[in-house]
């Protein structure tokens, strides 16, 4: 209602919404006048910074993914606010476009964001400096690179008995120019001789780019090797030792039927060879030589007389000093007509293993017969059952 002065008034409280907003006064009568106010409502400060696109993206380590991140400010009734600087940072190694933009007129603000070089989730950051509470995290999925190298992880060099199983798996990766594992890759595993066996024999890499196999040795003793064959790159080979198994058998490694001379050193000298039970040689087992009947001296090293001990070395092979290892019964001492123990040689040497047979080695003419030589016989084997030592008996 107009005063005496003709004048009405109101007071305009203005909307949430940014934007012209009107207030149109109407003054009634015959003839009606209307006039319109017109008001700008601007934005109030910032409140809030909300994710708008470019989270949840998946690339290839290192490049730079499909879709920007954007951003936008927001007051507290939701209007954008425009000139807002916001700050972008990245992390896990990957880089963004540019360090702070400004928001536009909608209030958005969006920058490109290129991955770092390692695989897996990767994270970027966006806030505005008078809002640090209202950072927002995006997150992208890093994916390996193309295959380039097959790296040996772990299981290599081991040791175990003959026709046993490897205490650890062998482990491949197959990794991108990175060092970033690659998922999906088949590869085979290949022995190379030696018999034995693996499981898997085949396999497929994991997430992390590894595969992995269990080895069991064949029956021969030493090394022996396995290779991981990837497609499209050389094969990686690991190795391992078949060691032998406990002393089964000993044998003569040197001919068994000698000559010599009263009072001197036999030539050769007399050798044995201590197998597995797989026919291994079996090394470090102690081996005894003993002189069994008639006299003489054997010696190894420093020790010399009626029994010395030696040990077998990595061919399974024990055998006493050349020049020095046997010396015959003096012939003073012993003199034809004299009778010896029955079936066997003056002065002739065996060697033993545990309970296997002894191996005597001579034809040395005997006491009470010069002219007639020795011979040697294989005796019936007693104990460990595969024992191919001779003894000595008299035609």
């Amino acid at each position: 209602m107009t005063g005496s002065d003709g004048r009405a008034w109101s007071r305009w409280v203005l909307g949430t919404r940014a934007g012209t907003v009107q207030v149109k006064a109407r003054a009634l009568g015959r003839s009606p006048v209307a006039i319109t106010f017109s008001a700008t409502v601007q934005p109030g400060p910032p409140h809030a910074l909300s994710l708008i696109s470019g989270a949840g993206q998946t690339g290839v380590v290192g490049a730079t993914l499909d879709d920007s991140l954007l951003v936008q400010v927001v007051d507290q009734y939701n209007n954008p606010v425009e000139s807002q600087v916001v700050s972008w940072t990245a992390e896990d190694g990957g880089t963004v476009s540019d360090a702070t933009t400004s928001t536009d007129a909608a209030g958005r603000a969006g920058i490109r964001w290129q991955l770092g070089d390692q695989a897996g989730v990767q994270t970027s950051h966006a806030m505005i400096a008078t809002l640090p509470s209202s950072a927002l995290d995006f997150t992208a999925t890093a994916l390996p690179d193309a295959a380039v190298a097959v790296e040996k992880v772990f299981g290599d060099n081991q040791s175990a008995p003959v026709g046993g199983d490897l205490t650890d798996s062998l482990v491949i990766r197959v990794v991108d120019a990175f060092g970033n594992g690659v998922p999906g890759r088949s590869l085979s595993w290949v022995l190379v001789g030696t018999g034995g066996s693996v499981n898997p024999g085949s396999s497929t890499t994991d997430d992390n780019g590894e595969a992995f196999t269990r080895w069991s040795l064949g029956s021969t003793a030493g090394q022996q090797t396995l290779r991981a064959a990837v497609p499209g790159f050389a094969p990686v080979s690991f190795v391992a030792h078949a060691q032998s198994l406990e002393p089964a058998t000993i044998a003569a490694a040197t001919a068994t039927q000698l000559n010599g001379t009263a009072g001197q050193p036999v030539t050769p000298a007399p050798s044995v060879e201590v197998q597995d039970g797989s026919g291994n040689p079996v090394s470090g087992v102690t081996v005894t030589f003993t002189v069994v009947s008639g006299g003489g001296e054997v010696a190894s090293g420093s020790n010399r007389g009626k029994s010395v001990t030696t040990s077998t070395d990595a061919a399974g092979l024990a055998q006493l000093p050349r020049g020095r290892s046997v010396r015959l019964q003096d012939p003073e001492r012993w003199k034809p007509g004299r009778r010896g123990p029955p079936g066997r040689l003056p002065g002739v040497p065996s060697a033993s293993l545990g309970s296997a047979p002894p191996v005597t080695r001579t034809s040395w003419p005997s006491s009470s017969n010069p002219g007639r030589p020795w011979r040697v016989k294989r005796s019936a084997p007693r104990s460990p059952s595969r024992s191919r030592m001779p003894m000595a008996t008299p035609y």
